[in-house]
């Protein structure tokens, strides 16, 4: 007789997570099977587990038991997971699954993730000796984001701890397998020309916004500084400007971004409306990374940014109302044109420390990186 295992049907719990849940299907053309998928804010996830048979690679019926297939998937080591996803998904990333969990919110994430549409089963996993365990009780999902060469992060959802957590295991042990739909987040724009010094700047296009993709570099003469006063700053991270010179020093037919910019350019990449405003060291995790140039910022232990929002966000640093330079290539700042106070106004930094999209008040003698958006 088999095992019992445990099916959680997702409801929409409307007091939690306040937006709807979009229902579809999807066909692996590879041997017919339909898979049931759930839209869930910009993500569109598997709603069951995966249960392909690759040529060769490395996976597992849980107990070598081909009963099991049909509802709980096979159990794949991480190498074969990674390369047997079908055409137009792919196996989510640590940051993938970051975004989910923020959907949820952290304290609610087990409890919404076990009753909600993604459909999930305890269906155990397989260690190195080959030993099953856990069905009923545990779930693991791999993640492609590798910690080294043995070790990749995976989402686990526990019902003897009643958490939902980020886990580290060994590439070789069978989990299980969601895939994710590919998304392209951005499109290239021509690139822009600013004809009072010739400078082009690429551009992309956000959702209805087009952005440039560079930190505005023109020298307007005052009000802006070349970080730490060195020239061969300037063609990677533009100029630092006061708020007074930010506000006026976009090109003809581009503005600097408002409140209502920056936050229509949050809900693309992900946030739920209710962290908008917020003030909190969190807001805005884990999207942060969706906006990070790949390449300059300074190397710490939090997931890789992955810009693909085609962002490239630079840590350009920033000048103090002391005339002090301070945190390049660990942090950037750019202003927001909306005052808060009358010497004070509203902007965004990204930390190499973490990866939110943080919203804070600043003197409006800070100097600060600009991005300019395109007038509508």
């Amino acid at each position: 007789m088999l095992k019992k295992i445990f099916f959680c049907s997702f409801l929409v719990l409307t007091n939690l997570i306040g937006y709807s849940q979009q229902y579809g299907s999807f066909t692996d053309t590879r041997d017919g099977k339909i898979y049931k998928t759930i839209k869930i804010r910009n993500q569109v996830w598997l709603a069951e587990n995966f249960a392909y048979k690759p040529s060769s690679g490395n996976f597992w019926a849980f107990d070598n038991n081909n009963n099991f297939i049909e509802k709980a998937g096979y159990l794949y080591d991480m190498e074969t997971a990674k390369k047997n996803c079908p055409q137009g998904w792919h196996l989510p990333t640590k940051l993938d699954w970051e975004e989910l969990y923020d959907n949820w919110g952290y304290y609610y994430a087990f409890d919404s993730l076990s009753k909600t549409s993604f459909t999930y089963n305890f269906a155990g996993w397989r260690d190195t000796q080959g030993v099953f365990g856990y069905l009923g009780s545990e779930a693991k999902f791999w993640s492609s984001t590798e910690s080294d060469k043995n070790s990749s992060w995976s989402f686990e959802l526990s019902d003897l701890s009643k958490k939902a957590r980020l886990k580290l295991g060994d590439k070789k042990y069978g989990y299980s397998v969601r895939l994710i739909k590919d998304r392209q987040l951005y499109y290239q724009q021509d690139d822009f020309k600013d004809e009072r010094d010739g400078k082009v700047y690429k551009t992309i296009k956000i959702g209805q916004q087009i952005w440039f993709a560079e930190n505005l570099a023109f020298d307007s003469g005052t009000g802006c500084w070349v970080y730490e006063n060195k020239k061969s700053y300037i063609n990677q991270f533009g100029y630092l400007y006061d708020y007074k010179t930010a506000q006026q020093v976009c090109p003809s037919g581009w503005h600097l971004p408002s409140e209502g910019d920056w936050q229509e350019l949050e809900i693309e990449l992900g946030i739920n409306n209710s962290g908008l405003i917020s003030f909190e060291s969190s807001r805005g995790e884990p999207f942060g990374a969706k906006l990070k140039n790949t390449t300059v910022w300074a190397v710490t232990s939090i997931s890789p940014a992955d810009n693909s929002s085609g962002f490239a966000a630079l840590p350009g640093g920033m000048r103090t109302t002391n005339w002090e330079f301070g945190f390049l290539r660990s942090r950037g700042y750019w202003w927001s044109a909306t005052l808060n106070k009358t010497n004070s106004a509203w902007g965004r930094n990204l930390s190499n420390s973490d990866n939110g999209i943080h919203r804070d008040s600043y003197d409006l003698t800070y100097g600060f990186s600009v991005r300019c958006v395109r007038d509508k």
